[in-house]
């Protein structure tokens, strides 16, 4: 007994071992600094000093980018098709016994989402993200390393290996072991510095915990040097067409700081791009070959920022859709530029010097900046006209001749959004006043002391609207007035006369003076989906039309006549607008129902049909809203609910005494009263009529 009883023990202390020295085996493969790093950066003795949290370009925390040629199975289907982003978290630097060599601790994590991705931490930084602590919260991440490594100061290379979680799109968890490699990390930086690397999986390739190789591209953001965009270099950077008078950057900054102000107005915007040119046999774009489907669209994002100096380091991307390129945050180095620009308080510009991502076609881990060619300038302009009503608007342009290799002819981009509020001196100028006054003659109708229309500063002005094509296709839009007179709508209606009109009673009619007004209209044609060969619905973009206008609007009249431009989305020679347009709304009264409460106009082409650039009038109609109306209308509701109320409790009173008269005659049961019977009636028939306008005025489009 005793014999087996030992020798069982002995049997288990020998499987412990073997499955100890198995595991510390693997272990010691899996994570041998030695054996996977030594020839990059040899390992050295760490001090005991107390830890940091930077190193070179590198704070508490970095971001970058990745690629993989392959299936990097081991993150979401979910984040691989949103984001190629990553984040870097230092945890510890410590100094070691050889000099320039560090031992680095950190941590490694592709995200799901990163809404303040490349904004690193240090005064010339835009924002200051928290240093996250060395324990590991729960962020939801699919991908999350553990590293340990050393750092060559002399030689730029970063070596680093460890384990982590990971998680499988079926949803397996699973530990990966991987080794970080990144080259040219230095302690200075400049516009043509890049972080490079890849990203190795340490386990086999039949293992679970197997991944494909990503390859690794950073912009350094710590100790950043401008060094291409300086003061002498205004007359390299700036554009030829560039003298005209636009906003001081004191005025548009209005006591914020240069890099706040900026983040929210410029690299918060999307812009569309206007080509100028762009021949089959020229250059559309920055690049070596042509590009055939030519995006519309571009978005700055900011990097670094110096308020006191006034420069920033610049992303420019290029997408084909506005929507996509809000939304999409996928970094595609073929289709972005990285620059340096300075605030010219001359000019009062911003100009960019840019510079392209070369030698990147199949791994990122040998990309490097250069062909530094590309120039931008970017304006806030301080007169807006029929043409014109951009916040923001600018060129983009190369100093390469034609003869060059590269070369691209300019290409003009402007703001989608209008930000009125953020240019307060903003002056209109209208010039189309001999077209309207021809096109838009000024009626003589009989004054109607009892009909008030809406004052051209109230809120009546904007309305959204439904718009119908003769040819039967609908969509919907919105009619924003820009401009009343000399004035900013918005600024006009937050006067005190204005606000007392929309709540004021004449007690005699006052004729009204003509009011000068400009619109922007945007108008968004509903497209059906459209059916695959699968008989699958596709998704079609919708049609917009973009239409700015300017005319004069008559309060007594309710006439508003104005001539409008579009934008076309594929110019013609020259032309990029087409200014062929008039514009005539009727407005709803104040008080009443005159022309059934609706505001009902047209927009027409006055182009010959047999012009390309003519269309079918569109017939528009949208609800009139103002603040008599929205009293009337409460007023309404109120005693429709009070008369419902009533007659309910009518009803039931009545329906009492009606059941005791039966209970005490119960051989009248049969003969109920008639008179019970109307009252019954009519208690429940009043509410369905009380709405009788409803009823008697003859239905509008909703």
């Amino acid at each position: 007994m005793k014999h087996s009883i030992f020798l069982w023990l002995c049997t288990f202390q020998i499987s412990l071992l073997c499955i100890s020295f198995s595991v510390k085996s693997v272990s010691s493969v899996a994570h041998s600094y030695s054996d996977h790093c030594y020839s990059i950066v040899s390992e050295p003795v760490p001090k005991s000093k107390p830890p940091v949290y930077e190193f070179g370009p590198f704070g508490p925390s970095q971001s970058g980018f990745y690629y993989s040629d392959g299936d990097f199975r081991v993150v979401t289907a979910n984040i691989t098709s949103h984001t190629n982003l990553f984040s870097f978290y230092t945890t510890a630097v410590r100094q070691t016994d050889n000099d320039g060599m560090f031992m680095i601790e950190g941590r490694f994590e592709l995200q799901g989402l990163l809404e303040s991705v490349l904004y690193g931490s240090g005064s010339s930084q835009i924002s200051v993200p928290p240093r996250v602590p060395p324990v590991v919260a729960d962020y939801s991440n699919p991908f999350i390393l553990k590293l340990h490594g050393f750092w060559s100061e002399s030689s730029g290379e970063l070596c680093m290996v460890g384990t982590g979680s990971a998680l499988l799109k079926e949803g397996t968890l699973l530990t990966p072991v991987a080794v970080l490699k990144l080259y040219n990390i230095k302690t200075s930086s400049s516009i043509t510095t890049l972080i490079t690397g890849t990203l190795e999986s340490l386990s086999p390739s039949n293992d679970n915990n197997y991944f494909e190789t990503i390859s690794i591209l950073m912009p350094p953001q710590l100790n950043y040097k401008f060094t291409i965009v300086s003061g002498d270099s205004d007359d390299e950077i700036s554009g030829e067409s560039d003298f005209e008078e636009n906003f001081p950057i004191d005025s548009v900054l209005q006591g914020r700081s240069f890099c706040s102000k900026f983040t929210s107005l410029v690299f918060r915007n999307v812009f569309n791009l206007q080509y100028t040119g762009c021949r089959s046999s020229k250059k559309c774009l920055p690049g070596d070959g042509v590009i055939a489907n030519l995006p519309s669209s571009i978005s700055l994002s900011a990097i670094n920022c110096t308020g006191v100096l006034k420069r920033v380091r610049i992303f420019l991307k290029f997408d084909d859709n506005i929507k996509h390129s809000m939304h999409d945050k996928r970094f595609d180095p073929s289709k972005t530029l990285i620059g340096e620009g300075i605030w010219d308080d001359k000019k009062n510009q911003l100009h960019v010097l840019f510079c392209r991502f070369l030698d990147i076609a199949n791994s990122w881990s040998n990309a490097h900046v250069g062909d530094c060619t590309t120039r931008l300038s970017l304006r806030f302009p301080t007169i807006w006209s029929i043409k014109e009503t951009s916040t923001i608007m600018g060129q983009i342009w190369t100093n390469k001749t034609e003869e060059d290799s590269g070369y691209f002819e300019n290409i003009l981009f402007r703001s989608t959004e209008n930000h009125m509020h953020a240019l307060p001196d903003l002056k209109y100028e209208y010039t189309e006043h001999y077209r309207v006054r021809n096109l838009c003659p000024e009626k003589k109708l009989g004054r109607n002391r009892r009909r008030r229309y809406p004052s051209p500063n109230s809120i009546g002005m904007k309305f959204n609207m439904l718009v119908e094509s003769s040819e039967g296709r609908t969509g919907w839009g919105s009619a924003n007035a820009l401009t009343v007179n000399s004035q900013l709508y918005m600024h006009a209606r937050l006067s005190f006369a204005s606000i007392r009109d929309d709540f004021s009673k004449p007690t005699r009619w006052e004729p009204q003076d003509r009011a000068n007004i400009s619109y922007r209209i945007d108008i968004k044609w509903h497209t059906p989906s459209k059916l695959t060969d699968d008989d699958n619905a596709s998704i079609v973009p919708d049609e917009k039309m973009e239409i700015t206008a300017e005319g004069i609007y008559d309060a007594d009249t309710r006439g508003l006549c104005m001539i409008g431009c579009r934008k076309l989305d594929q110019p013609l020679g020259n032309d990029s607008m087409d200014c062929g347009i008039l514009l005539n709304f009727q407005f709803a009264p104040v008080k009443g129902l005159e022309n059934e409460g609706y505001i009902r106009g047209e927009i027409k082409s006055i182009r010959e049909k047999s012009d390309l650039l003519y269309f079918d009038h569109l017939d528009v109609s949208s609800v009139a809203y103002n603040r008599e109306q929205a009293r009337h209308t409460i007023w309404t509701m109120d005693l429709e609910i009070a008369l419902v109320v009533i007659c309910q409790t009518i009803v039931c009173l009545s329906v009492r005494p009606q059941l005791y008269h039966s209970k005490r005659h119960l051989n009248r049961l049969p003969f109920t009263s008639l008179v019970m019977l109307v009252i019954l009636a009519l208690g429940q028939l009043i509410p369905l009529v009380l709405n009788y306008e409803a009823l008697l005025l003859k239905s509008a489009p909703m």
